[in-house]
């Protein structure tokens, strides 16, 4: 895999430096001749943290700077901010709404927290674009964040159908502690975990979803219940075992479900994965929106298109992810015993 990684990040070089020199090709409103710097604000929605405990409050403020430099120093791009200054926005997130929220929900330990980069372009008239910017947006410790979670609008008591989330269904693991999932045109994600640790994902039998919604279908549905159960029925028990896919076919339309590998695989998140000897403010698990090139020739026709489409701007919610060639260096943030 090593050796896979080394051609890769050479060909995404390659492509890289074949962009840059094209922008001085192109007409363009955002002036990339000079370099610019890193600005990283207030953090915001820590309140409750720092008020009970704050301790851990300074440890997290000290732990995001520390991963922030870090996924800076991984890429060349983020490193020379060619054109453009990085604002970095870190909000407090989801568990840290109330006291001790995070309690109610066995998944979740690490403090979650949101950061976003803002890319602050340089117009060639003179100024920055520091108003609605582009921004990469992603979150550490948040076990639920980006997923897609096809029934919680349900607004179900039942935890399966609450926690039940879709993932991309192809894996490889690019180093030890960084995997990839991703779908059939190369778009996913980087998952960045201790690989001592129990699997951070469970898959979730099938059996387990329908039960579910036969149970909330009998409540809130009656009308198309008996047809949903006759679906189910005529699964095997084998199949009722296996691991539950998100997919229609013409026998289960209702159910919307199989254990036949079609579609979209459901996984859950393992609390066990947590090592909770360690602080709440330690980073044990963080994705990143990531897409691998497949067809270079189409790639970089939709990256000019999309420089041209806009006046000469660099996609960088695609450029920055792409950027990071030190993936080993980023994942020791992870930390560990």
């Amino acid at each position: 895999m090593k050796s896979f990684l080394i051609v890769f990040l050479t060909i995404l070089s390659c492509c890289l430096v074949s962009a840059q020199q094209n922008i001085g090709k192109s007409a363009s409103d955002y002036d990339y001749s000079k370099n610019g710097v890193l600005i990283l604000e207030n953090f915001q929605n820590f309140g409750n943290i720092k008020k009970a405990d704050p301790g851990l409050y300074n440890k997290q403020l000290e732990t995001i700077k520390l991963f922030v430099n870090e996924l800076i120093a991984s890429s060349a791009l983020l490193t020379e901010k060619r054109g453009f200054d990085i604002n970095v926005a870190v909000n407090g997130y989801g568990n840290m709404d109330e006291p001790n929220k995070w309690k109610q929900k066995d998944f979740e330990y690490g403090i979650m927290t949101e950061l976003c980069f803002q890319f602050q372009l340089f117009y060639t008239k003179g100024g920055k674009w520091d108003n609605y910017c582009p921004n990469w947006c992603f979150k550490l410790n948040a076990p639920m964040y980006g997923k897609s979670l096809p029934y919680q609008s349900l607004h179900s008591n039942s935890r399966i159908l609450n926690e039940a989330f879709l993932v991309f269904p192809h894996v490889k693991d690019i180093a030890p502690g960084i995997r990839f999932h991703y779908n059939d045109d190369g778009k996913g994600e980087l998952v960045f975990f201790n690989p001592t640790r129990p699997d951070y994902w469970l898959p979730v039998r099938l059996k387990e979803i329908i039960d579910a919604k036969l149970k909330y279908t009998a409540e809130n549905e009656k009308g198309v219940y008996e047809m949903m159960k006759a679906q189910a029925d005529k699964l095997s028990e084998a199949e009722f075992n296996e691991p539950a896919y998100f997919g229609n076919s013409e026998e289960n339309f209702l159910l919307e479900v199989n254990g036949q590998k079609k579609g979209v695989p459901f996984m859950k998140f393992n609390p066990e994965y947590w090592d909770r000897s360690l602080p709440r403010s330690a980073i044990q698990y963080f994705t990143l929106s990531y897409s691998e090139i497949i067809d270079k020739e189409r790639w970089e026709s939709e990256r000019e298109e999309f420089f041209r489409n806009n006046r000469g701007r660099i996609d960088y919610i695609v450029e920055a992810p792409l950027s990071i060639n030190k993936f080993e260096k980023l994942s020791e943030i992870i930390q560990k015993k």
